[in-house]
């Protein structure tokens, strides 16, 4: 991996996590370009059609929201991606503590369950 998904992703031993990094990175550029881009839009339609260019800026807006709509979609994709992995760790750490304990009871109780009465 190189390049911005190199920044996005750190390897440990449970795995690929997502770091602080990735949590605000690419929407909230995003949302700033979309903003960025309107206020830059309105500026010359205003100056090169006057006020009669805001059907024109209506448009532009229009653009602007779609792209902010658009990565607050990803932003929320990003953060159910995270919670599933968080709740998949959850998981495993709950079985090895269930084998832990199984383990444990198995070497302090040598009797095979069968053999119980």
């Amino acid at each position: 991996m190189r390049g911005l998904a190199a920044h996005a992703v750190q390897d440990d031993k449970r795995g690929p996590r997502l770091t602080s990094r990735q949590d605000l990175g690419w929407p909230l550029i995003l949302f700033g370009a979309a903003v960025l881009l309107c206020l830059v839009g309105s500026i010359i339609l205003i100056e090169t059609f006057g006020w009669e260019g805001l059907g024109v800026e209506f448009l532009a807006g229009l653009g602007g929201s779609l792209i902010a709509f658009v990565v607050a979609l990803t932003w929320d994709r990003d953060r159910e991606h995270r919670r599933r992995v968080d709740e998949r760790e959850q998981a495993v750490k709950e079985a090895a503590a269930e084998a832990e304990r199984l383990q444990r009871r198995l070497e302090t109780d040598p009797t095979p369950p069968g053999a119980r009465a």
